[in-house]
This record gives C-alpha cells, sequence and structure tokens, in this order.
C-alpha cells in the first residue's frame, strides 16, 4: 500500500466511523427521551391509581411503564459504550492520518527518555519532539512506553521481531481496537506494579480462608433464610429472622471492617484500570496469532492471567457497592458480602500475586510490538535489513536515507569495512550532519527488526558511539571544549579494555558476537570545534589515531580539509560536494573524495551586498 493509498484508507476508516458516531448520537437521544417519558408516565399511572377507585389495571400499566424504563436505560448504556469505543477508534484514525501529513504533535514524544549523556539517542534525535520515538509510539501502556524507549536506547543486541511485526501489521482492524482502549486514558502499568508489590506485604488474617470460617458462613446464611420459611410458614414468630439479620449483619461488618479496610486501601487505586486491563487481555486472546513470538505472549496471557484480573476487577466492583449504605446492610444482611470479598481477596492474592508482574510484562512486550507494526504499516516504501553475526563491524546500504526526511529524502550507497575511518567533508547544509544520522537511526531501527530507510541494507551486530551536538554547561562551569572533551573521554571509558589490534582470537562469523567484545562504530561530527584551526586539527588527528589502534571503526564528518589527509588503506575521503554559480546547488550525494568548495564566503557575500 503507498503512501497515498494509506491517506485515502485511514480517511475512508474516519468518514465511516464520523458516520456511525452521529448515529448512536442519535440514538442516545432517543434512549434520554424513551426513559424521561416512561418513567413520567408510569408515575402519571401511579396517580391515577391511588385516584380512581377499582383501577388496578393503572397500577399494571405503570409497572409495565417502569420496566420499559430500565430496559431503555440498559439499552442506552450499552449504546454509550459502543458510541464510546467508535469515538475512541476515530481518535485513532485521526491521529494517524495527522502522521502521514507530518504533524506527529498528538503523539508522546518520549521527552522524559532524553538523556544528553546517552552513547547516541540524543544525538540522533531518538527522543523528543519530532523524534523517532514520536513517529513509533502508539502505547497504550506506560509499561509499553517505556519497554520501547528501553528497545530504542539498548542496540547492542539484535532483537528480531521481525515476523511478528509483519502479522501485526497485517491485522489493521485488531491493531486499531487495541490503541483505541488507549485513547481515553493510559493504563499505568508502574502503579498497578507497585499496588502488586503493596499488597504482597500486606497482611490480612488467614482464618477468613480458612475452611471452617467458610462453613461458618454458610450455616449462618442457611438458619437465616430458614427463618425466614418458617416464618412465611407461620411456624416461628416474624421477629426471628428480623433479629437474625441484624445480628448478622453487625456481626459480620464489625469482624470483616478492618480486613476489608485494609483490602480497599491496597487496591482502590487500580479501579479505572482493571476493566481496561481485562480488555486487553481479552483482544488478545480473540487473536489468530500464527508467529511463535506472538503466539507465546497470548498464551502467557490467557487462562490464569485472564481470570485474575477479572476476579480483582470483580472485587473491586463488590468493594465500590459498600458505598451505598443501604446496599451495605441489604448485602451482609442477607449475603455476608464482606466476609465473602475478603476470602475472595484472599484467594486472589495467593494463587495470583506473584504472576502480575509476569503478566504486566507480557502486555507491555505486546503493547511495544502493536507500535512498531504501526510503524511497518505507515512506511511502506522501506525494506527490512539483514543482520548478520560477525564480530566485525558490518554496514553495507544502498539507497540509503534519512527516516525524518520523507519522499524528499536523497538516497546514498555506503558500506563501512571494519577497523576503516570515513572523513567526510562538505560545505554547510550539505548534507553531512543529515547522513550520519541516517545511518545511526537506521541502524536504530534494524537492530529492533522494524524496517529501514534504504534499498538494501547488511549490518551487524556492534555498539554505536556518537558525537554531535555537544554543549556547554556554564551552570556547572562546563565550556563548549570542556563538554567535547568530556564526550571523547566517556566514548574512551566506554571501549573495552581489549579494543586494541592485540585482540584474542576472533569468533567464527556464524556466532553471535558476545555484547562485551563488540566492536564499536563512532560517529563524529566537527571533532574540537571548540578550539582553533591548528589545535583542533592537531587534536582531531591524535584523537583518530588512537581509535585505529582500538577495536573501532569512524565516520567523521569535517569542514577541515587538513583532516582529509590522513587518508591511507585505513582512512578514506567522502564528501558532499556543491556547485557555486548565480545560486549554491546542494546536490546532497556522497562522493568519493575532498570538497572543493566551501559557502561561508559566497553566502556572507551575498548578504553583505544585498545589506549594502
Amino acid at each position: 500500500m503507498k503512501q497515498e493509498e494509506l491517506q485515502s484508507f485511514y480517511a475512508s476508516k474516519a468518514a465511516a466511523l464520523r458516520q456511525q458516531v452521529a448515529v448512536f448520537r442519535q440514538r442516545s437521544r432517543y434512549c434520554v427521551a424513551g426513559q424521561l417519558a416512561s418513567f413520567l408516565l408510569a408515575l402519571v399511572f401511579v396517580g391515577l391509581y391511588t385516584a380512581t377507585p377499582g383501577g388496578a389495571w393503572w397500577l399494571v400499566l405503570a409497572a409495565l411503564l417502569l420496566a420499559v424504563y430500565l430496559l431503555v436505560r440498559h439499552l442506552d448504556a450499552a449504546n454509550t459504550a459502543q458510541m464510546a469505543r467508535r469515538r475512541h477508534l476515530l481518535q485513532v484514525y485521526e491521529k494517524e492520518m495527522s502522521y502521514l501529513r507530518g504533524d506527529y504533535s498528538c503523539f508522546d514524544d518520549g521527552a522524559r527518555y532524553a538523556d544528553v549523556h546517552h552513547a547516541y539517542t540524543f544525538d540522533l534525535d531518538i527522543f523528543g519532539p519530532g523524534s523517532l520515538y514520536q513517529r513509533l509510539c502508539r502505547a497504550v501502556t506506560t509499561g509499553g512506553a517505556d519497554l520501547l524507549a528501553h528497545e530504542l536506547s539498548h542496540v547492542s543486541v539484535y532483537r528480531d521481531h521481525r515476523s511478528a511485526l509483519r502479522e501485526l501489521a497485517a491485522m489493521e482492524p485488531w491493531r486499531a481496537d487495541w490503541m483505541a482502549m488507549g485513547q481515553e486514558r493510559l493504563i499505568d502499568t508502574r502503579e498497578v506494579a507497585a499496588v502488586v508489590q503493596a499488597v504482597g506485604t500486606m497482611r490480612v488474617p488467614r482464618w477468613y480462608a480458612s475452611p471452617w470460617a467458610f462453613a461458618l458462613a454458610c450455616c449462618l446464611l442457611a438458619g437465616f433464610y430458614l427463618s425466614i420459611v418458617l416464618a412465611i410458614a407461620g411456624l416461628v414468630s416474624g421477629s426471628v429472622p428480623f433479629v437474625w439479620g441484624v445480628a448478622q449483619l453487625f456481626l459480620v461488618v464489625g469482624v470483616c471492617s478492618k480486613g476489608l479496610h485494609s483490602v480497599r486501601k491496597a487496591v482502590e487505586r487500580l479501579h479505572r484500570q482493571l476493566s481496561t486491563l481485562v480488555c486487553m487481555i481479552r483482544h488478545t486472546g480473540n487473536a489468530p496469532f500464527q508467529t511463535e513470538e506472538l503466539q507465546h505472549l497470548q498464551q502467557q496471557l490467557q487462562g490464569d492471567a485472564l481470570h485474575s484480573f477479572q476476579l480483582l476487577d470483580y472485587l473491586l466492583r463488590g468493594i465500590d457497592q459498600r458505598s451505598n449504605e443501604m446496599g451495605v446492610t441489604l448485602f451482609n444482611a442477607f449475603g455476608l458480602i464482606d466476609f465473602f470479598l475478603v476470602r475472595r481477596f484472599l484467594r486472589w492474592q495467593g494463587q495470583y500475586l506473584g504472576r502480575i508482574g509476569q503478566w504486566l510484562d507480557m502486555l507491555s512486550q505486546l503493547d511495544m510490538l502493536t507500535s512498531m507494526a504501526t510503524f511497518v504499516f505507515n512506511e511502506p516504501e522501506t525494506t527490512e535489513a539483514q543482520v548478520v553475526c560477525s564480530p566485525t563491524v558490518v554496514f553495507q546500504a544502498q539507497g540509503l536515507r534519512h527516516p525524518f526526511l520523507g519522499s524528499g529524502a536523497v538516497s546514498n550507497d555506503f558500506s563501512i569495512a571494519h577497523k576503516n575511518f570515513y572523513i567526510i567533508t562538505g560545505a554547510n547544509m550539505a548534507g553531512k550532519s543529515t547522513f550520519l544520522r541516517a545511518v545511526g537511526v537506521n541502524y536504530v531501527l534494524a537492530m529492533n527488526g522494524m524496517p529501514v530507510f534504504a534499498n538494501r541494507l547488511r549490518v551487524s551486530c556492534f555498539k554505536l558511539f556518537t558525537s554531535m551536538r555537544t554543549s556547554d554547561d556554564l551552570t556547572h562551569g562546563i565550556s563548549y571544549f570542556n563538554a567535547e572533551l568530556l564526550r571523547l573521554k566517556q566514548l574512551m571509558d566506554g571501549l573495552d579494555p581489549a579494543d586494541s589490534e592485540a585482540t584474542g582470537p576472533q569468533q567464527s562469523p556464524t556466532t553471535p558476537p558476545d555484547g562485551a567484545n563488540l566492536a564499536t562504530l563512532i560517529i563524529l561530527d566537527e571533532i574540537l570545534k571548540g578550539t582553533n584551526s591548528l589545535d583542533k586539527l592537531n587534536g582531531s588527528r591524535l584523537f583518530l589515531q588512537e581509535m585505529a589502534r582500538r577495536n573501532v571503526t569512524g565516520i567523521v564528518a569535517t569542514h577541515d580539509l587538513e583532516l582529509s589527509k590522513m587518508e591511507d588503506e585505513r582512512f578514506h575521503n567522502y564528501c558532499f560536494e556543491i556547485e557555486l554559480g548565480t545560486r549554491v546547488t546542494y546536490s546532497y550525494k556522497l562522493t568519493p573524495g575532498v570538497a572543493r568548495n566551501q559557502n561561508a564566503t559566497y553566502l556572507l557575500q551575498q548578504i553583505i551586498g544585498k545589506t549594502v
């Protein structure tokens, strides 16, 4: 499906949902009118019954109208739920239409995950407004959002989600329903986990769960109902069931109030999230998954997981009903509800508490995969990367382009040889920094099993480090130059001590490299630009020569043409050339060699000429 077809697809879905929402809204008006009319007519008929001698039929009609009122109210509730679901789905499709227009403001930008000291995320715009994360994230749980951020921040391990993402991308209605569940509010899995931890330390007397307590409760209820039957039959006084019920009420409230208060205090924060969690688990169970990864998640979330959250949801609903004093009285007098609520909680605590965290992790994993799959669906003009097992840096790209530039991106072919360095020169705005980020961002996508913006990309698994966006920190007395040195020191400290030419035996190309022994690719934009030209040149040479002795491969963009003279069998020159004429022409094409033309003086001359 092409981008134009995607736009039409989302637009047609949104238009259909708008019509459905309008229909449900009209039905809601009818339901409200029906409830009002049936209730008022029932009151009128009750009045006629009292005012008319022998008017029993009025009372029958009033009862029928009250039944109609209850039926219409039930239909109204169902209609409201259906309208809310359509409205949430409409929000999903409207947001995806915004995505295709290049407006990502309606999505989570992940700015809270931004870290200027991270090895690469800050330089590559992984988090923040307009970032890769904002283009990807469709999470309906905080756990899914956190996991997505973690995966994007740790690319030294390859995660092959390709089959799962292909399957989920094709399941567009299922994904839309999943994302619709998070439109009203996110499921805060961190809070759920915190509550579960608190529940684990909570102590409720175990006698509630004992067989003899259950037997005693059953005997009390049996005796109470037997006294009612005997009173109706005239065999005992009517005061017997009344006194029994009152005594039973005070007994259960007095005995169970402390335990029930502890239960309520522990779990009441989950009330607004449990119903959605139950819907998510049910939705997972209804999916016809075929891939092994998705089937594993589905199996983990069925059976006990669904029953556990349903039971907890039932407990909270029962506790909520206690806010009605009449309900507390009736339910405890006739059913000892407080005792059975505490008993059910203890059962839930004993059987399911230890596995809640695992189930939340499974939901977060599926939530993250749904976000990634939506990205796959929205970007049809991409391709899957070929990830090879190799202890060396492998990066071979054809038609590589930056993911953020859309159809206007200029593609380039580029290959990186292990422990080689590529010096890229070019004028300002010629495309150097954009190209460096295209290499880095596509590598991040490839390591997470997502499609890349290239005609072909073959990569191995390696560590990535960038230095492209260094800034000063005057609050802490750190100058620009000092900040650059600290960044380079961070790179040096992150290299393994064994990262030198005197390394041990190499791993087999068919064996995945150990994370501790991965090679490193560094991407640097203008080293030591905070000092003078000669000092910068000498320092840059010294640094690159040291890197050349390590298990390091590098791409370095620079304006300093003298740095290109390091060219030998391991240092290679590439450039983004421009053409100067009546105006500056940018090709954004990467070619071998050293840039000949610079544009700073030319552009300044034009500015000066226009202002003089």
